[in-house]
């Protein structure tokens, strides 16, 4: 039975010149360990298809009901983690080998399409047949870098865009004209990763435990992962769980959530910012509140479990508006309130999630 759904393509640029140019038995394990990476990013809302060579095939169907904003990070978020692979095996490599000389040729760019198409199973394998699948395969070698300069990039047809539905993002992608052997070229809009993984690398990694941990929770949510993250950070659904009057989000430029966006939570006349610090749909985000006169970080994890969702919480000691922490006397008390608030909350998104699966059923 056909479906409809999201295509991508993640291909690895420069693979045949790096091997070329390369020690072959060490080039060919750096790619092998590249290709296990984006392997291990084919995480929700997308599912693994095949690997093809130096690319890996994947696809997201909408009968999983994908929030087009988490599918995108998802990409990105991947980029960054293909290209600090690559920072990481400079930085730490001794060898002097060419394979290792070479890395700065590699490169990621996706090729994006949403269409129709049949999934039929080989073996271990999910093979893709239609009409949009071959369109995506030829997409594949464009010439993208040739005329906008883009290595590594994300490339969506217009079926793509409409189906993403955001536009604000799409206003700030880039045009580009793929030449057919018809007299009909595609049409794509590009997003060039190079900005996005240098503001990336200089911003770096938020690690909660160098903060000092105050606060450590899970709970079980009988729920898909992407159902638990759109109840995590839907504004409506927040405000139910920290028990906001209402809750606005001031989104970014483009119109998506990430990084440095705000949740503005209404307590009467009282205005509380949580402004996210790290986010990684569809399971991870981190966020900037305040916890009586000082503030705190908290962070939400979610993975995968027997019947649902296993989401955990984690709260830093609090610090001053001058970056002290609290005194330690304090901590005890603080820890017990931010408990018992976080337990209140998840009771209440847990009821909420409940009243509504029922609902559905």
């Amino acid at each position: 039975m056909s479906e409809q759904g999201f295509l991508v393509c993640a291909d690895i640029t420069g693979y045949t010149h790096y091997l070329d140019e390369s020690e072959l038995d060490h080039a060919s394990r750096i790619l092998s360990d590249v290709l296990d990476l984006l392997l291990g990013e084919v995480q929700t809302p997308l599912r693994l298809s095949r690997v093809e060579g130096d690319a890996v095939i994947s696809y997201a169907p909408a009968a999983d009901a994908v929030n087009p904003q988490v599918l995108v990070d998802r990409l990105e978020n991947t980029y960054v983690a293909f290209r600090r692979a690559l920072d990481q095996n400079v930085a730490n490599s001794m060898c002097g080998c060419r394979a290792c000389a070479n890395l700065s040729w590699l490169d990621l760019k996706f090729i994006v399409h949403h269409g129709e198409f049949v999934v039929q199973r080989i073996g271990t394998q999910d093979e893709l047949v239609g009409p949009a699948v071959n369109l995506l395969f030829r997409l594949a070698k464009n010439t993208i870098r040739e005329t906008l300069g883009m290595a590594g990039y994300l490339a969506f047809t217009e079926a793509a865009v409409t189906a993403l539905a955001i536009p604000g993002y799409a206003a700030q992608l880039v045009e580009h004209l793929e030449p057919a052997a018809s007299d009909d070229s595609q049409r794509l809009l590009v997003k060039d990763m190079a900005p996005i993984w240098e503001e990336r690398r200089a911003r770096g990694t938020l690690d909660l435990a160098a903060e000092g941990v105050l606060v450590t929770m899970e709970r079980q949510v009988p729920a898909r992962l992407t159902v638990v993250w759109d109840y995590l950070t839907g504004p409506a659904l927040r405000a139910l769980m920290f028990g906001s009057d209402r809750e606005d989000a001031q989104a970014l430029e483009d119109g998506r959530m990430g990084i440095d966006a705000v949740y503005v939570c209404w307590h009467g006349e009282a205005r509380l910012e949580h402004r996210i610090v790290d986010w990684d749909p569809p399971v991870r985000y981190a966020f900037l509140a305040p916890v009586g006169e000082a503030t705190a970080l908290g962070e939400f994890t979610s993975h995968p479990h027997i019947d649902g969702t296993l989401v955990n919480f984690r709260a830093t000691v609090p610090r001053t508006s001058d970056g002290v922490i609290i005194p330690e006397e304090m901590h005890a008390g603080v820890a017990a309130e931010l408990t018992e608030f976080f337990d209140g909350a998840f009771d209440r998104i847990l009821e909420q999630l409940e009243s509504d699966l029922a609902a559905a059923s």
